[in-house]
């Protein structure tokens, strides 16, 4: 259940904190399978596998969801191989030529009777409020899974969700890497992704590097920006931070490891329990940091 990768947004206002208030606002868009002509869907399922478990896991100040997604898969070559079917007969029978948009029009109809037949690919999303710091954290960067859970945090709850204002990231991680001076308790480790802020093609990866030879100064002095860089925060968690204050690839160190299989777990939720305790402790001061350093607040 730890989270591989983070995404964090901020709360403008408060997020109820009962679960009586909850419970009654995820129900109204509970996860339903994707009818036959749909795409997709995904609404509320329960964080815990637990029978008749609830729809939010509380601990400490944070509050814990699920989301699942449900997608048809429909591979582009099956599509395209119909259409074509459709255009040659079209051709045929009616001796005439298929433009442009009839053809989209084609691929749409074909698409549409195709979905009842299509394969269906489950995937589950983690979200997590912390009511103390109002921030809403997501267990993915993909583009489109963000878009359909904010909504429904928004849908529910009428949340005021907003993204962190942020200084130039890139630049700050540039200084970090050319004068060796990240802020205190965060260490640079060894791979970078370097870019030429003016020409995006130009792009190098330092992979098990050591980011403070020559090689790699030598790239910074001649203008590449650091728009990722792998660090470890506290020797807990390490991570790679893009320039978006994306949070990629979390490895839990054995600190947090050790202290989660000392705990006492007689049950899967036993070690649900220790895990997200674990996490959350380690998260929330490594956020605040990281809003100290990158956040805008003009």
């Amino acid at each position: 259940m730890l989270f591989k990768q983070a995404q964090l947004f901020i709360l403008n206002k408060p997020f109820p904190k009962q679960e009586s208030s909850i419970l009654p606002k995820l129900e109204s868009m509970l996860f339903k399978e994707c009818p036959p002509s749909f795409s997709s869907s995904f609404g509320w399922i329960a964080p815990t596998k637990q029978e008749n478990a609830p729809l939010v896991y509380s601990l400490d100040s944070c509050l814990l969801f699920q989301i699942q997604f449900e997608e048809k898969v429909l591979p582009a070559g099956v599509i395209r191989k119909e259409v074509e079917n459709k255009i040659n007969e079209l051709q045929t029978k009616e001796n005439r030529k298929i433009y442009a948009k009839e053809k989209k029009n084609l691929r749409d109809e074909v698409t549409m009777t195709l979905l009842p037949r299509a394969f269906t690919q489950l995937s589950q999303v983690y979200a997590y409020i912390d009511t103390k710091n109002n921030w809403l954290i997501l267990n993915t960067l993909q583009t489109e899974k963000t878009k359909s859970v904010l909504s429904l945090f928004k849908k529910c709850f009428d949340a005021d969700i907003a993204s962190l204002k942020l200084k130039k990231v890139p630049y700050i991680l540039t200084q970090w890497l050319k004068n060796n001076d990240a802020p205190e308790n965060i260490e640079i480790l060894d791979y970078c992704l370097l870019q030429d802020p003016n020409n995006t093609k130009r792009r190098i990866r330092g992979q098990s590097q050591d980011l403070f030879s020559a090689p790699i100064q030598s790239l910074i002095d001649s203008g590449l920006e650091a728009q990722q860089l792998q660090l470890s925060w506290h020797n807990t968690l390490r991570f790679t931070l893009t320039d978006q204050l994306q949070f990629k690839n979390f490895r839990y160190e054995d600190q947090i490891a050790e202290e989660a299989d000392e705990a006492i777990s007689e049950s899967a939720l036993d070690r649900f329990h220790t895990d997200f305790l674990m996490m959350t402790r380690s998260i929330e001061p490594l956020f605040s940091t990281m809003i100290t350093v990158f956040a805008d607040s003009c």
